[in-house]
């Protein structure tokens, strides 16, 4: 197996394994649910729709870091491991508050930006659209079907704190590319010569 293919396949089983966890913690809250049957809860493909999501999470970020560029990002193993405790966290207190959307969203929100870097450009706008995007694909499987939040408090049929804990997926995500850079073709700098190419 080359090295891009074990990658993904970590960040799919990384993704696979924390994401249904946190899905689990949303279920047994009774912040949302899935009609039978289900297994623990869970249906089968929700461990792949989660490692699928992690692999773009991930990837999305080499893709934005390789056209927007800067040469003092870096990150070390345990800033890398905080961010996804950070996440996780986040994911437990919408689990937890979601009886108060509006001091819940606000604290998330007020948290995301205490992290450094949170203000950069390419950091924000990558951070804003996943805030846009993961909420509208969790909009459009509610509308399917798929599953169905009880919250209340929605828009499109999801709640309102939503877009913010995107926003501490986006920063996981980033820590994680930083720390374990993305050689996938997406991911190089353009005019950059392929990886094992020689310079000149």
């Amino acid at each position: 197996m080359t090295t891009p293919l074990r990658r993904l396949l970590s960040l799919f089983l990384i993704g696979a394994l924390l994401g249904t966890l946190g899905d689990s913690m949303h279920v047994a809250a009774g912040v949302l649910g899935y009609s039978p049957p289900t297994i623990l809860g869970e249906k089968p493909w929700v461990p792949l729709l989660m490692g699928l999501g992690f692999i773009n999470l991930v990837e999305g970020q080499a893709f934005w870091r390789a056209r927007w560029p800067r040469s003092d990002e870096s990150a070390s193993t345990s800033a890398m491991v905080l961010a996804a405790a950070a996440f996780l966290a986040a994911w437990a207190a919408t689990a937890l508050f979601w009886r108060h959307p509006g001091p819940l969203t606000l604290a998330l929100v007020a948290l995301y930006f205490a992290w450094p870097g949170a203000l950069q450009p390419r950091v924000l706008l990558s951070a804003v659209l996943t805030a846009a995007l993961g909420p509208g694909v969790e909009a459009t499987l509610s509308f399917t079907g798929a599953f169905e939040y009880y919250t209340g408090h929605l828009f499109l049929g999801v709640p309102l704190w939503l877009p913010a804990l995107y926003l501490h997926a986006a920063m996981a995500g980033r820590f994680v590319e930083l720390r374990f850079p993305s050689a996938l073709p997406w991911a190089r700098r353009a005019g950059a010569a392929p990886q094992g190419t020689p310079a000149r």
